[in-house]
């Protein structure tokens, strides 16, 4: 080999060196630029669970089950072909019939910006929440784990959300159910998406020990057939 040769071949040894190594460093920076989410490690995140829904756990919203979604990021999401699973392996589509005023998104299967989504049972059959405790899984269209919840005991008509002094914790009772709306005691978003509007409350309550008997329900209008209210 004459001496233009080596020089030729070192050179070309020199640029693969480089290459090789600078190679990692493109790709890492690429992956970090595209992680984006918030401090939950997600952008659409689980925000509101209604495992044990006041009366039966199916029908259409407002009764039946419900998860509510939240948009913490800065711009829309398309949740087509999004769903929730349980730790069961039930699982839920977010479609034109579990999501609740799907039929008022602007764009269809688009969360907005700090926006909700309040995916329900709808009698789909497929929404089957455990009333002594659940791992919920928010999934996104590639089948990837956007988000999880694991919730503790439910009690009837009492919704799930975040602990807000710890995250890390099972998610505890809300002061009231706030489907489409910010959560009463807890973190999540402030927007105003669909799904909130119908909700109604029950006006079942824990018991705080404080009287001996509490109101639960009253029929106002009179039962047919019947002359008297109760």
């Amino acid at each position: 080999m004459n001496e233009a040769t080596a020089r030729s071949a070192a050179i070309i040894g020199l640029v693969l060196l480089v290459s090789s190594l600078a190679s990692p460093i493109t790709l890492l920076d690429d992956v970090q630029d595209s992680s984006e989410s918030n401090e939950n490690g997600c952008l659409v995140c689980i925000n509101e669970v209604m495992a044990d829904a006041d009366g039966s756990d199916k029908g259409i919203f407002p009764q039946g089950e419900w998860v509510e979604l939240w948009n913490s990021g800065d711009s829309a999401v398309n949740l087509q072909g999004w769903t929730i699973v349980d730790i069961g392996g039930w699982t839920h589509p977010i479609d034109e019939n579990s999501w609740v005023d799907f039929d008022q998104l602007t764009t269809p299967y688009s969360i907005e910006p700090g926006d909700y989504a309040v995916i329900a049972e709808n009698d789909i059959g497929t929404l089957r929440l455990n009333n002594a405790g659940e791992t919920i899984y928010l999934k996104d269209s590639t089948n990837i784990t956007v988000d999880t919840v694991v919730t503790s005991q439910s009690s009837n008509g009492i919704s799930k959300i975040a602990d807000p002094n710890n995250s890390n914790s099972e998610w505890i009772d809300a002061e009231s159910p706030s489907p489409g709306q910010v959560n009463v005691n807890g973190g999540g978003g402030s927007g105003s998406g669909g799904g909130g509007s119908d909700w109604v409350d029950s006006g079942s309550s824990p018991w705080d020990g404080e009287y001996d008997i509490k109101f639960t329900r009253i029929m106002p209008g009179e039962v047919p057939d019947r002359d008297n209210d109760w």
